[in-house]
């Protein structure tokens, strides 16, 4: 299934439902024996996850907003200057308070690692793709 398919409205309901659902499933798993806190771990790292995709459109927003593309006409944040900056700042506050209580920390971690990982693997899959362009630009 590809999570990255967008929906007529432009919104990747697949990865959504996907997310929803296990979501979903966290309490079951931790109605299973030997597994304590499954919830707060599934609902922590989905948190940490989210703060990530924030962070990125606030970033994505302000770099649009430098960039020639950018529509003066369009959408218009108000002193998106600064709001852009206090809710970077707000939603990092935010991740950093899952490092706090011990039951959270784990979370915090896994969605660093998250981050490593999907984010590394994206900017190395550009990378090469952008490379490969080149390639066949300059045959």
């Amino acid at each position: 299934m590809k999570l990255g398919v967008v929906s007529k409205s432009k919104v990747p309901a697949r990865a959504i439902l996907l997310s929803a659902a296990l979501i979903v499933l966290a309490p079951f798993v931790d109605m299973i024996p030997g597994i304590s806190g499954a919830f707060v771990l599934f609902s922590s790292a989905s948190s940490a996850v989210i703060i990530f995709i924030y962070i990125l459109t606030m970033v994505a927003h302000q770099r649009y907003r430098r960039s020639a593309d950018f529509i003066p006409d369009g959408f218009i944040m108000p002193a998106y200057r600064w709001t852009g900056v206090i809710a970077i700042a707000f939603f990092a506050f935010v991740y950093v308070t899952l490092f706090i209580a011990p039951d959270t920390r784990g979370a915090g971690i896994a969605g660093l690692v998250w981050l490593a990982c999907f984010g590394g693997y994206s900017l190395l899959r550009e990378h090469f793709r952008s490379r490969d362009l080149a390639e066949a630009l300059h045959r």
